[in-house]
Order: structure tokens, then C-alpha cells, then sequence
């Protein structure tokens, strides 16, 4: 959680130091709320409480998901306004929170189960890894997907 704060944080002052050399002014305080967001992921660390750090662990699922698209479509504004700068940039952190959210996703499920066997014992712990083979599965062969040629 904090190699993520501190990625969070070296993206932000990226990004800031763009849209200050492409003479724009940020309209609110993004910093503020990458920051409070990254709070929020320490947070969910230190709570210790049932079914509490698995709540709080797909919510940071879900915003680093935004954060993703965002960066998708930062990507593709760069590229079709032919700046590059700004391109290269949004690939990078979009990189970055792939891998995030990749880890996040396999952290979650033994969180998660070992909760749940917390409130309920015959939950079987040892599915944990059965469980994170068929998410990892999953990702890599979507049903209904099909490459772009």
C-alpha cells in the first residue's frame, strides 16, 4: 500500500508538471484526491474488523479501476492529438495501476476467505488458491472476447 501511495503521489506531480507546460490550470485539487484516495488504502490495512478489509479492498479495486480508465483515455487523447508527451505519460501510469490492480486482485481472495471463515468455519480456506487460478483464467480467456485482427 504504500508503493502505491508513493506511485500515486510521483504520478500526480507527473501529470501536474504536463498540464502546467501545456498552460493548463487544474480546476480542483486532484492532488487532495489522490491523496485522501491513498489515505483510504492505508486505512483499510489498519482495520481489523469482519468482512471490513475485503469491503475496503474492492473499493480501492474499484477506483484503481477508474483511475485505469482515466489513464486509457488520457492515452488516447494524447495520441490522436499527436502529443506524445502526454501519451507516453498516460501508458506509463496506466502501466502502473495494471499492475496494481493485478496484485489487488489476487490480494483480495485470501482476505476475503480467510473473513469469511472468521464467521463462518466450515468455509474452507484452502480454496483460496483454486479460486485465485480461475480468476487469473478468467482474465486471460474472457468468454465472448475476441482479438482485434
Amino acid at each position: 500500500m504504500q508503493r502505491l501511495q508513493l506511485r500515486t503521489q510521483n504520478a500526480v506531480d507527473a501529470l501536474e508538471i504536463v498540464l502546467q507546460e501545456l498552460g493548463g490550470e487544474s480546476r480542483t485539487s486532484f492532488k487532495s484526491v489522490v491523496t485522501e484516495a491513498a489515505g483510504a488504502v492505508a486505512a483499510a490495512v489498519n482495520e481489523g474488523r469482519v468482512h471490513k478489509i475485503t469491503k475496503k479492498l474492492r473499493d480501492d479495486y474499484t477506483a484503481l479501476s477508474l483511475v485505469s480508465v482515466g489513464y486509457e483515455l488520457l492515452h488516447a487523447t494524447g495520441n490522436a492529438l499527436g502529443n506524445e508527451q502526454v501519451a507516453s505519460l498516460a501508458l506509463h501510469h496506466l502501466r502502473e495501476v495494471a499492475g496494481f490492480i493485478m496484485d489487488l486482485s489476487q490480494a483480495i481472495i485470501p482476505v476475503a476467505i480467510e473473513e469469511l471463515h472468521k464467521t463462518n468455519p466450515e468455509a474452507e480456506v484452502a480454496a483460496t488458491v483454486a479460486t485465485q487460478v480461475n480468476i487469473r483464467e478468467a482474465w486471460r480467456h474472457p468468454e465472448g472476447h475476441h482479438a482485434a485482427a
